[in-house]
């Protein structure tokens, strides 16, 4: 079976859309959280904004900010390029590095949501110290 962004199913178990995600869901696998940054760093990331807000010339609107159900934490979530949803007249996706994330994050959200919901999700830091790799990674990606 086939979702509406292209992922897909084989006997039960979720089928990764791009190559993106399965290096995600390895990297995520592996359990080393500077290696998930360093993947994020080579990778087009993806931020919801209204239409109402993205029409605004030299305007650009705040990180989203969502609470995850399972940790109850609050996180700023993005998806990569496999996770997109189709089109929708109201819904833009203004593509964002990782670096950039690091250098608008809100003070108060403490994680980033990776493809939030699905199976090739991840949630990664976003403290402070946390950031300053995530702008580093960036700057080493090219």
């Amino acid at each position: 079976m086939r979702t509406g962004n292209g992922a897909g199913t084989a006997g039960g178990t979720a089928v990764a859309p791009t190559e993106i995600e399965r290096a995600l869901s390895a990297t995520v696998a592996g359990g080393d959280a500077d290696a998930v940054v360093e993947l994020l760093a080579r990778t087009r990331l993806y931020v919801l904004v209204a239409r109402l807000h993205a029409d605004i010339p030299g305007w650009t609107a705040p990180l989203p900010a969502i609470r995850d159900e399972a940790s109850g934490r609050t996180c700023v979530p993005v998806l990569t390029q496999g996770m997109l949803p189709p089109w929708h007249p109201e819904w833009v996706f203004r593509e964002v590095s990782i670096g950039e994330l690091a250098r608008i994050w809100p003070y108060d959200v403490r994680r980033l949501a990776v493809n939030h919901g699905t199976p090739f999700a991840a949630m990664i830091d976003a403290r402070p110290r946390r950031l300053k790799t995530w702008v580093r990674a960036d700057a080493l990606s090219g």
